[in-house]
């Protein structure tokens, strides 16, 4: 059932951002009927924790929408897409379950994030630089969603094929994670070139947010993994990778007939976040009106009525859309991610302890990145996501429980190396 992973995967990246009929929603829904049918509900309890804080989510949110109802507010149809979403969540962790139910190694899917990260390379940079004239013809397909790309060099940005700049860049710093860390850590110098057209993509889809995730995820994940691993980074790699990202960058910023945007990333260039920190704390006021909004928020707020823009922060809009009750469940579900990623770096396996590393990593990105968007809220950076997560806690289980059947004695699921030191490569 591995072929299940890799088409849900590319599914969630590379199909068309169009209407509400998805790819991905298919490909989940089927992947949820066969294990109906074929009676495959043992794989779903090791992800308990997680599918039952979302269903908490969910009647979170059906209570915020009663409350909505209660204060007055209008209730329209988007409103009800939280279900949606949340719904999508959950069968984006039942589906790579069962996709990995029987994965004991992670060779095919590192093949796979590889090739996914050089074809969202090829893809940002055939958009900055409209190749063959690839965005007059998207544009005519995604219309005002790709207005991005029909404008000069110097402001274009390149969205991929989520229809955002940022959950682009979002995705990118996912990959470039994963790449980082395999130089960083397992002195794989070869995929240098894939890091440096990676970061070098960040930097054309304009993404400040992604920008500063990624170098403050790298630096706090360091910190966390030297704390409870014991696993220092090689400082060989770390030096080369800076000098060739510095020189990479710094002859770009001298290049202004390929590339001219980089007074967006200006430390100057703050009256974006200077309008946003404006929106955050009136969203926040608004939502501490009653008890009820405090507690269970008012719903996805209408910003037509109220004058009040999302704000691109998803803590931010999860306390004012479903109260603290909703954020304290969002920041519930981060936490156990987070905690049972930790507990994975103390395996006696080199191999899952090395991927839970990389997965640590990105979990403090995107825990960062949301602080200046919303992606909690975009359903295909949320697959690509837990997919990931989904995948490396799947290949532990089944190599602790095949060690298990190998020697009876074995106890623990996660088991710590008890002072013993980690293997050598």
């Amino acid at each position: 059932m591995f072929w299940l992973f890799p088409v849900f995967f590319i599914a969630a990246i590379f199909t068309p951002n169009i209407g509400l009929f998805r790819i991905e929603y298919l490909v989940a829904s089927a992947g949820i009927l066969f294990s109906i049918i074929m009676g495959k509900w043992g794989i779903y309890t090791h992800f308990r924790k997680e599918l039952g804080i979302i269903f908490l989510m969910i009647l979170s949110a059906s209570m915020s929408l009663l409350t909505q109802s209660v204060l007055g507010y209008e209730f329209i149809w988007r409103d009800a897409m939280i279900f949606v979403r949340l719904v999508f969540a959950a069968a984006a962790i039942l589906t790579v379950a069962l996709a990995c139910s029987r994965l004991t190694d992670f060779q095919r899917s590192h093949q796979l994030l590889v090739i996914t990260a050089i074809l969202v390379v090829i893809i940002t940079l055939a958009q900055y630089y409209n190749v063959y004239g690839i965005n007059d013809k998207l544009f005519s397909i995604y219309a005002e969603r790709y207005r991005w790309l029909i404008v000069g060099t110097s402001w274009r940005r390149a969205l991929g094929t989520f229809g955002n700049p940022n959950y682009w860049g979002a995705l990118i710093v996912t990959l470039l994670m994963y790449i980082t860390h395999l130089i960083f850590w397992r002195n794989k110098i070869a995929y240098l070139p894939i890091a440096g057209s990676l970061f070098v993509s960040i930097i054309f889809t304009g993404s400040r947010g992604s920008l500063v995730s990624y170098i403050a995820g790298l630096i706090i994940g360091t910190f966390i993994i030297m704390i409870k691993a014991n696993d220092k980074p090689r400082f060989g790699p770390i030096i080369l990778t800076v000098l060739i990202l510095l020189s990479t960058t710094s002859v770009m910023g001298n290049l202004d007939k390929y590339y001219e945007n980089k007074d967006r990333f200006s430390i100057s260039n703050t009256h974006t976040l200077n309008s946003r920190v404006e929106i955050w704390k009136t969203a926040l006021s608004k939502s501490s009106d009653n008890i009820f909004s405090f507690l269970f928020g008012q719903g996805p707020r209408k910003a037509a009525k109220d004058k009040l823009l999302i704000g691109d922060n998803a803590y931010v809009r999860t306390w004012r859309d479903y109260g603290l009750i909703g954020l304290f469940l969002y920041l519930l579900l981060l936490y156990t991610l987070v905690q049972r990623t930790v507990s994975l770096m103390n395996s006696e396996h080199q191999n899952i302890h090395v991927w839970s590393q990389s997965l640590l990593l990105m979990l403090i990105a995107w825990s960062i990145f949301k602080l200046s968007a919303d992606t909690w809220y975009f359903g295909r950076s949320v697959a690509v996501f837990l997919s990931y997560y989904v995948l490396v806690h799947s290949v532990a289980i089944n190599q602790i429980n095949q060690e298990k059947e190998q020697a009876p004695s074995s106890s623990s699921l996660y088991p710590a190396t008890s002072g013993r030191p980690f293997p050598q490569k």
